[in-house]
């Protein structure tokens, strides 16, 4: 793989994440839940780097299932937010992907 197709990747990777860090805000917001520490996309990304970093490290309970073929807790925590967000009529595009790809992959 060349340096622009993981730098591409990486792009991509961090351009979903800004996606769900604001459909997480914008359903917080609308639901009048408090998020301690992240207030907008900037506190946010930060929160969220900070837990990918915490679990690289180790070999999350996610992993463990998709590698033994488990269904996942990406329904009951994405899964959650998109169809939240239906309901206060917030468009969650970026955590649907995510469920469906953890559906179909």
């Amino acid at each position: 793989m060349s340096v622009t197709d993981k730098s591409c990747k990486v792009d991509d990777a961090k351009k979903l994440m800004e996606q769900i860090v604001d459909e997480v805000l914008a359903v917080a917001h609308a639901a009048d839940v408090v998020l301690p520490g992240v207030d907008d996309r900037k506190s946010g990304m930060a929160a969220a780097t900070e837990l990918a970093t915490q679990w690289r490290r180790r070999f999350s309970s996610t992993a463990q299932d998709l590698n033994r073929h488990r269904p996942t807790e990406i329904d009951a925590l994405n899964g959650y937010i998109s169809r939240r967000g239906a309901e206060l009529g917030i468009a969650c595009a970026g955590e649907s992907r995510i469920v469906h790809v953890s559906e179909v992959g």
